[in-house]
């Protein structure tokens, strides 16, 4: 209630007073109101961002700063923070039929580009979190830009661990504009005919 009273006040001071007096008594007058009411104001204001967010809130924040990360620390060819965002029990999809890797099979994969500094970089152009029957599951799916494929999408699972939420799965696939679908089909089939998949 003090806080609307107080609200309300300083709007009636903004277009009454403000507006039309210059005085420095209108101004100091400004100023005790306002240092008086602050820490009325402030006692009834959480503390955090968190205090303000529900647990489900909470849980997206933290799942799309873990999601950030991940692909900050790609960028950076930071791989001890990378591969720390995944489970020890996680999947890697690459974009190749091939690239089905556990997360030991992916950092042997990542070591020589991470160590010669060249991550990779995909920008996220849009995400959506997808709550399961459990709370510490989600699923995801982002559209992420990359300067040599293109758009592309990730998707995969999060599980929260008991202290932070890791990535379990990670799809990585191109986006196929369906214009031209056909002709990128017929490119994959003729490829795989040659390396005799």
């Amino acid at each position: 209630m003090t806080k609307i009273i107080g609200l309300k006040f300083f709007r009636k001071i903004d277009r009454v007073s403000l507006r039309q007096a210059s005085s420095a008594w209108c101004a100091l007058l400004t100023t005790l109101v306002m240092l008086l009411l602050t820490p009325v104001l402030a006692a009834e204001e959480p503390g955090s961002l968190d205090a303000q967010l529900s647990p489900r809130d909470s849980n997206r924040a933290a799942i799309g700063q873990l999601l950030d990360g991940l692909h900050r620390a790609a960028a950076e060819s930071d791989a001890q923070d990378y591969f720390a965002r995944y489970t020890e029990e996680a999947v890697f999809l690459g974009t190749d039929a091939s690239e089905r890797w556990s997360i030991a099979e992916f950092k042997a994969y990542a070591a020589k580009p991470f160590a010669e500094g060249r991550g990779w970089r995909y920008d996220v152009v849009s995400r959506h979190l997808v709550p399961t029957g459990n709370p510490e599951i989600y699923g995801f799916d982002e559209v992420l830009s990359n300067e040599k494929l293109g758009l592309c999408r990730g998707s995969g699972l999060v599980v929260f661990d008991g202290a932070r939420w890791r990535v379990a799965q990670y799809v990585l696939s191109m986006l196929i504009p369906n214009a031209i679908a056909a002709s990128v089909g017929r490119e994959t089939v003729k490829a795989l005919e040659k390396v005799g998949q």
